[in-house]
């Protein structure tokens, strides 16, 4: 059960770091993955030559001392059988371990240490490490571990002593491991070096390959997102690898066949316009004109009455359709001026108030009587504009609202603020509304093109139209032109 809850944390544990890498961009994701792989790599070489190396020296020395023990125990086999463990102790031990270079201990087979050619302390001591319970049992045993006076790792190995067919004792050899260990630290040293640089070369490349694949994918996503902006003159790369040029080819080719279907699209509104405008201008004047003969008809008066209201109507959204063709084809001409910005705002104050006041609204015209605000522009393209937007703030604010006109100088802009408290609109629809065509959901716009004739006359004025809403509290809409510096704050 503890079991099954461990490994339920880490397979947790890995989700959480799985999403945390899903969640990042594909630039950081890349360095992440390369990173890890090469990190694990380096990780497993490592220890795989750690415990390599260590066992190689380890296994040396080991031979190395249980060779010169089976000397020593072939030398008492063959010349000192004859003489009891004791003696040998007390008489032929120079003999015995003349030729070793180690501690030698004399065990008994119960393991009791009767002799130690380096420290005396130990006789008398009974032994139970892994080696002398490996001589006891007859055979050949090694054992490493970690002198407790000297805190330096001693390699001890253990031997049986036979008189023919009788273990008469058990012969123990001990050598230090401090030189071994020094050996080891340096080679350790060298490899932890050669895996650092190989994380560097590992990382210097995965950051170059990175950059190689991503660079064109981000440029390839910065012209998708122009292209989606509306700037479809965007062209992408074609070089790089075939994968990443062919989809930049693509793109190049929807973005062409995306300007002529625009192209296609303004040239049929442009001729249908212009069209349209001629039987409009005819049906109105036959209404007009046939209007006094219908005098005493009152069905008669009527029709002809809506069949003049509904030409105009026509007439304001074939209009709309022209300013719109003529401004996103770039072939309308601003007929620019110098005029004040206040002067303008209180005339269509003044043009707009019967309707104000036919829906009960309050409407404020807020402006600095002593300074002017000049700037140089269309001023009946300017007006277009104000009226479109004041007009849509009365039509979208309830009766006994209030529509402020706030006209102002910040940072050497001249700013219009429109503010009211209608209906407000939805934070969904604020980045949609000055787009070509759209009707937002509270609109009873015939063409839905209002803002976005708007937007596109303020953009050729080098100015900014930005809107903030609120639904059900209101909406301020803020028009920004550059101010005529040689008027700025002139007094009047």
């Amino acid at each position: 059960m503890e079991f099954k809850l461990e490994y339920d944390k880490l397979v947790e544990k890995f989700k959480d770091v799985k999403d945390f890498i899903l969640k990042k961009s594909l630039r950081t994701r890349i360095m992440i993955q390369f990173l890890l792989v090469i990190l694990l790599i380096v990780v497993f070489f490592e220890i795989f030559l750690i415990f390599t190396i260590k066992n190689y020296y380890y296994s040396g020395v080991t031979g190395v001392i249980q060779s010169q023990a089976k000397y020593s125990a072939k030398l008492y086999e063959t010349y000192l059988a004859n003489s009891s463990l004791s003696e040998l102790v007390l008489d032929d031990i120079e003999e015995f371990y003349s030729e070793v270079n180690s501690e030698v201990q004399i065990l008994n087979n119960s393991g009791k240490v009767l002799l130690d050619t380096v420290n005396g302390n130990h006789v008398g001591k009974v032994l139970s490490s892994s080696d002398v319970i490996s001589a006891k049992n007859g055979s050949n045993g090694s054992y490493v571990y970690k002198n407790s006076i000297s805190n330096k790792n001693e390699l001890a190995v253990s031997i049986p002593l036979n008189n023919g067919n009788e273990q008469v004792g058990i012969a123990r050899f001990i050598i230090s491991l401090e030189n071994i260990d020094r050996i080891i630290a340096q080679r350790y040293l060298v490899f932890f070096l050669f895996g650092f640089f190989v994380i560097v070369i590992g990382v210097s490349i995965s950051i170059f390959m990175n950059t190689k694949i991503v660079n064109p994918i981000e440029k390839l996503t910065n012209v998708a997102l122009k292209l989606a902006d509306g700037q479809l003159n965007e062209k992408a790369d074609e070089v790089g690898d075939y994968e990443i040029s062919k989809l930049g080819s693509t793109m190049n080719l929807m973005s062409e066949n995306l300007v002529k279907k625009e192209q296609l699209k303004k040239d049929f509104i442009s001729s249908i316009s212009h069209e349209l405008r001629t039987p409009l201008t005819v049906i109105k004047g036959w209404a007009f004109t046939l209007q006094p003969e219908a005098k005493g008809n009152k069905l008669l008066e009527d029709g002809l009455s809506i069949i003049e209201k509904e030409s105009d109507r026509l007439g304001n959204m074939v209009t709309e359709l022209l300013d719109f063709s003529e401004l996103s084809s770039g072939r309308l001409i601003m007929n620019k001026e110098l005029f004040d910005l206040n002067e303008l705002g209180i005339f269509i104050n003044k043009q707009l108030m019967p309707k104000s006041s036919s829906k009960k609204i309050d409407m404020i015209l807020n402006y600095d009587e002593t300074k002017r605000v000049m700037v140089i522009a269309d001023r009946d393209r300017i007006k277009q504009v104000f009226i479109n937007i004041l007009d849509n703030a009365l039509k979208f604010t309830d009766e006994g609202g209030v529509v402020l006109t706030d006209i102002k100088i910040e940072d050497d802009i001249a700013v219009v603020e429109v503010i009211d408290n209608g209906c407000g609109i939805s934070e969904d629809e604020i980045s949609l509304v000055t787009g070509k065509f759209y009707k937002g959901s509270n609109s009873n716009s015939h063409t839905g093109l209002g803002l976005s004739i708007c937007e596109e006359i303020v953009k050729a004025h080098n100015g900014n139209l930005i809107i903030r809403s609120v639904l059900e509290k209101g909406t301020v809409v803020r028009v920004e032109l550059p101010l005529e510096k040689g008027e700025l704050k002139n007094e009047i």
